[in-house]
């Protein structure tokens, strides 16, 4: 996943990089940037984030799953409870912040999502919201818009999406 991801950071502009790399950051609870010194750092810096963020997101995923990240043995469930603590100290930052539907949907979009998990999670973190597929779209469509995301991510039935699609496979 990191290449496709990298194939794409080429493709963009300063400010696509900046809005990228601060979602990221916020994400796994950096600093944002208010800019990089030239294209190339912003591409270099993004990658490193990326693989920083799918890491921190690999080793919650296996922690759950109750292995040692280290030494990829079973551990016992009082072991599992204290990764899992020290895992979840990485992450506080985020979930001590007030998240917007906004950040979580830009983030699940980025993330490679489905339409019908990301609606589900913003009806679990927000249950009085309204939020439905026509938002996930309509996010999806501005973020294809401005060039923020590939046409891997833009809307399900627009024509970039579906010629996309037709490359794939």
């Amino acid at each position: 996943m990191t290449k496709k991801i990298t194939a794409s950071f080429t493709q963009h502009n300063m400010k696509q990089l900046v809005a990228f790399y601060n979602i990221m950051a916020e994400t796994i609870g950096k600093k944002p940037v208010k800019k990089f010194r030239d294209i190339a750092t912003g591409n270099r810096r993004c990658v490193a984030i990326k693989a920083e963020y799918d890491q921190q997101q690999e080793e919650a995923r296996a922690v759950k799953r109750g292995f040692d990240v280290t030494t990829s043995e079973e551990v016992t469930i009082s072991e599992k409870k204290t990764k899992a603590k020290k895992v979840a100290k990485k992450t506080t930052k985020v979930k001590k912040k007030n998240v917007s539907i906004k950040f979580i949907t830009i983030s699940l979009i980025v993330d490679d999502k489905d339409d019908k998990e990301i609606v589900s999670t913003i009806k679990e973190q927000f249950p009085d919201s309204k939020f439905d597929f026509t938002h996930v779209s309509w996010y999806r469509s501005t973020l294809f818009r401005d060039g923020v995301i590939g046409p891997e991510h833009a809307p399900r039935r627009s024509k970039a999406y579906k010629d996309w699609l037709k490359t794939q496979g």
